[in-house]
């Protein structure tokens, strides 16, 4: 039974808000005396590739870092009386700024009536890098665009349940009184997810007015899927210029979705598993992928603190463990369950002969940067699912089907894999015994246990339904 959200009064909805500002602290300039920086000479030395964008004389870009060094480089200022030609497209325009970007008031606070900034940094996500990122560029940028005290709201994440708790406290009674909120999002795909799954519980069963989130994604989880598919393919070598340069010029646009549905009995699988959470009306919501089979069961098992020191290496170096059992001695495991799916509103087909070797549906083009599970997926969201799926192999050819996703999505093209456009998919699960193992399903990271002869159905949330909107570039 679907339960249903009591409309908010006005009261409690000021509570929640106050609830939630004491436990989050406003920016402090104090921390960042940028007044104090010094512009530097020598605008012809910077590459174009570096530019963030130009604010009145001034040029804001990256410093140059090392091929090998995954960490976000500095910002520089730099005076520029002059511009070449190629930089003229990077000047800083506050009158044609975005509109999930509030235009400031006198002083750099923002204005009544336009959108309320929100930066999140999720401190343990990926290798660490959000609060450098913060510190290092994103808030001298907002600094020398005139975002000052007072015009923004930074929030650390502290626990698991950081981002859970805003969405639900502040998001959700902001969207249904009408304000505009924009969010930047300093973390992996978890954090987008997070914010979806508490926007869409607290949706459900309310049907007043609901004015969506805009997020905008900062490359600073493991894989980073969404960012990665939305800017496909990549035009800069550094995804920290290039999600500077989204989120100062882009267009927000809604971000399809899509419902998984659990048999009872499922649970939220975390802490290496040892915790098991019950599902909300045994639901998920995601923007990504879902999965059962390797890509799930590799997922699970490299979600531990040893493995994510290693960010996105993490995944291979637990899938050579799960293709060679016993020492290579044993077979990859074959996955026992019933595929069903069905295309263009068409009655479900089955897909295989009940075991499998990888079952997923993505919403979306990459995984990774260099892994291209959907090759024919939009660049943008457009609410189309799309089925990769082979049969129980042998390790040998299990690894030339993932090496062939690396080879810009040629998987694809092998005779093993299946590969085709789908509205709905269906699981229902054969494997026996108590232990959840061979019963887990990945739903954009969160993984969940299924109980013995259960089932998972997806499908697409309904166009004009989504959650949030999320910025893009405008070259769209």
């Amino acid at each position: 039974m679907t339960e249903t959200a009591p409309s908010p009064t006005s009261d409690s909805l000021d509570a929640a808000a106050s609830d939630w500002s004491s436990r989050v602290a406003p920016a402090s300039d104090a921390k960042y005396d940028y007044e104090s920086l010094e512009e530097e000479e020598g605008a012809e030395m910077i590459k174009e590739d570096d530019v963030i964008a130009v604010v009145g004389p001034t040029i804001l870009s990256g410093m140059p870092t090392d091929e090998d060094d995954k960490s976000p480089p500095k910002i520089r200022f730099t005076n520029a009386l002059s511009l070449a030609d190629s930089r003229e497209k990077y000047k800083y325009q506050p009158d044609h700024r975005p509109a999930y970007l509030a235009p400031l008031a006198e002083g750099g606070s923002a204005m009544a009536g336009t959108p309320t900034l929100y930066i999140l940094i999720s401190t343990l996500s990926g290798t660490q890098l959000a609060a450098q990122f913060f510190d290092d560029l994103l808030y001298p940028l907002l600094w020398k665009i005139g975002f000052k005290k007072g015009s923004h709201t930074v929030i650390w994440t502290s626990t698991a349940d950081s981002v859970n708790k805003f969405a639900k406290e502040v998001l959700f009674p902001n969207a249904i009184r009408g304000y505009l909120q924009t969010v930047l999002m300093l973390s992996g795909d978890g954090g987008t997810v997070d914010v979806i799954n508490e926007l869409c519980k607290s949706k459900d069963g309310y049907h007043g007015s609901y004015v969506k989130p805009t997020l905008c994604l900062f490359p600073l989880g493991t894989g980073n899927a969404l960012y990665h598919s939305i800017h496909r393919p990549h035009t800069l070598p550094s995804v920290y210029i290039q999600s500077l340069r989204t989120f100062l010029t882009g267009n927000a646009v809604p971000l399809s979705t899509y419902r998984a549905t659990f048999s009872p009995g499922a649970r939220i699988l975390s802490e290496q598993g040892q915790k098991n959470t019950p599902l909300h009306n045994n639901t998920l919501y995601g923007a990504v992928v879902v999965s059962y089979g390797f890509h799930a069961t590799l997922v699970a098992d490299s979600d531990t603190p040893e493995y994510r020191k290693h960010g996105d290496k993490r995944f291979g170096m637990a899938a050579n463990e799960l293709l060679n059992p016993d020492e290579g001695k044993s077979p990859p495991h074959a996955y026992k369950a019933e595929v069903k799916v069905s295309s263009d509103g068409e009655e479900m087909e089955v897909v295989g002969d009940g075991e499998h070797g990888y079952v997923l549906a993505s919403l979306v083009s990459n995984l990774e940067r260099t892994f291209t599970v959907s090759p024919e997926s939009d660049k943008y969201p457009n609410g189309r699912l799309r089925l990769v799926q082979f049969g129980a192999l042998d390790a040998g050819n299990v690894m030339k089907i993932m090496g062939a996703a690396y080879q810009g999505g040629a998987h694809i093209k092998l005779d093993e894999v299946l590969y085709r456009e789908i509205d709905k998919l269906e699981v229902s699960f054969k494997e026996g015994g108590e232990n959840w193992k061979w019963r887990r399903c990945c739903i954009d990271g969160t993984i969940v246990g299924i109980e013995e002869g259960g089932w998972m159905k997806v499908e697409i949330v309904k166009p004009g339904d989504e959650a949030v909107d999320i910025s893009i570039e405008k070259s769209v």
